[in-house]
């Protein structure tokens, strides 16, 4: 692609015209710090960067990674590599060592890799399927001298399933089969029965070395000829569950790209700058929904967990796209507030266990975002639904925070009383007559300042 067909260019990257893709295109080793994209659906996902690093999860972006999170400010060391060799030479199907002679795709539900030299072009294509959680890496592989050539290809991953491989390591349990690897590991608090599967569409060699897995594929390919090549990191219901059928990946791409369509056509922005046309009917979007609220990962941070504040923010922009979804996201937060009226300022799902705190502005989200839905929606309807509490040793006076398990009750009262202990638990006010800061509001860098938040009157307001 010449870069000058791109909009934005920035001597790394830029748009395609319709907006659609974002292409990272130099003659730099390196982008000035990993460029990452996400690729997910609503249950797995997977982090890719401009260098081919990135990482795999299923369920829970921290609690539950399939392959290792770099953990790196700057680095990008890869936990799953591609490469093919042939003969003597070895060429990477991602630019692990640089990006000269590669260009990095990334589109909405999907990113592609493309390497080109005198002899072969290699395309490489990353997706996660919208109902099937796998990681799908098709390899395509054009040879374009006169002779035939048999590749070999390599496939290599380093497999976490938990939070870190250093915990894990030494619990993981593999089996080898025709096409791959089945992974286990029995010994964790949540998951335990997830099967995780490494594999390929055709017949393999595997070694596996200090529990790192290196898969290897011969392919022979005539002149002028092309092939494919699958590789999958995914999860199954169990060891003899079929097998994915790789036939299916552009019926797949299609389903993506429709999906994808269909969510971010409901909104159109049109102003005199691109750049932000660009941005708000697409990219933002996207990024909210697979980075904020299905993956709530990123390069850098690699949480998982709910944060009643962020997620409830984040779905606010789903009343625009799916105001049913906004809805389920108000009653999924407000189960998560305490009788007194404060609420967890982040959580796991999967243990009900998270952090109770002194943060003012977080419990204000919940009217706040019953207002906007209701503005929105006219449905009073959802003020009458009926949702639980939390249930945790209230803080002592010396306790900004405390980390544990909580208890969700049997009890249950209307989303408009929860609504209501929101706000009278954030009218504590100082001598000034505004509210006192708890633990920061809004600012999570102030929560050793004791003091009035004129931000938090005018939120009440």
């Amino acid at each position: 692609m010449n870069t000058k067909d791109l909009l934005y260019y920035n001597d790394f990257g830029g748009f395609t015209k319709d907006g659609k893709e974002y292409v990272i295109k130099t003659n730099e080793k390196y982008t000035p710090a990993p460029w990452s994209h996400i690729i997910a659906n609503k249950n797995f996902g997977t982090i890719v960067t401009s260098g081919g690093g990135g990482y795999t999860w299923s369920k829970n972006a921290r609690e539950n990674k399939i392959t290792t999170w770099s953990n790196d400010p700057i680095g990008d060391n890869p936990s799953e590599k591609l490469w093919i060799k042939i003969n003597e030479n070895i060429v990477n199907c991602m630019p692990y060592e640089t990006l000269e002679g590669y260009e990095v795709h990334y589109g909405f539900g999907y990113a592609k890799y493309i390497f080109e030299n005198n002899e072969i072009k290699i395309e490489t294509l990353i997706y996660v399927p919208i109902d099937n959680n796998k990681k799908i890496i098709k390899v395509k592989i054009e040879n374009k001298t006169k002779q035939k050539i048999i590749p070999e290809f390599f496939c290599f991953v380093e497999p976490v399933l938990g939070v870190a491989r250093e915990y894990t390591k030494k619990h993981l349990n593999f089996e080898k089969n025709e096409y791959g690897v089945i992974i286990k590991n029995y010994y964790r608090d949540v998951y335990q029965e997830e099967v995780v599967e490494i594999s390929s569409s055709e017949c393999v060699n595997i070694d596996i070395v200090d529990k790192k897995i290196l898969i290897k594929v011969q392919k022979e390919i005539e002149s002028e000829k092309e092939k494919n090549i699958f590789f999958e990191i995914g999860v199954q219901e169990s060891a003899e569950a079929s097998r994915y059928s790789y036939d299916t990946w552009e019926t797949d791409i299609d389903e993506i790209k429709r999906y994808w369509e269909e969510t971010l056509d409901k909104i159109n922005v049109k102003t005199p700058v691109e750049s932000m046309n660009i941005m708000m009917n697409g990219w933002l979007v996207y990024q909210t929904i697979v980075s904020r609220l299905w993956g709530r990962t990123s390069f850098y941070q690699a949480g998982g967990a709910f944060g009643f504040r962020d997620q409830l923010q984040d779905s606010l922009m789903l009343l625009y796209i799916d105001p049913e979804a906004t809805k389920k996201q108000i009653l999924y937060h407000a189960s998560h507030q305490f009788r007194e009226g404060d609420v967890l300022h982040w959580w796991h799902p999967e243990r009900s266990n998270g952090i109770r705190t002194r943060y003012t502005d977080d419990l204000l989200w919940l009217p706040y975002l019953i207002y906007e839905y209701i503005l929105k929606e006219n449905d009073y309807t959802i003020l009458d639904e009926m949702v639980p509490f939390v249930e945790m040793q209230t803080l002592r006076e010396d306790e900004n925070e405390r980390y544990g398990e909580v208890t969700i009750t049997k009890e249950t009262e209307s989303i408009y009383s929860h609504a209501i202990r929101a706000i009278e638990k954030s009218l504590q006010f100082g001598e000034n007559g505004l509210p006192q800061i708890g633990s920061g509001d809004w600012n999570d860098g102030m929560n050793q300042i004791h003091g009035e938040s004129v931000w938090l009157r005018f939120f009440h307001v």
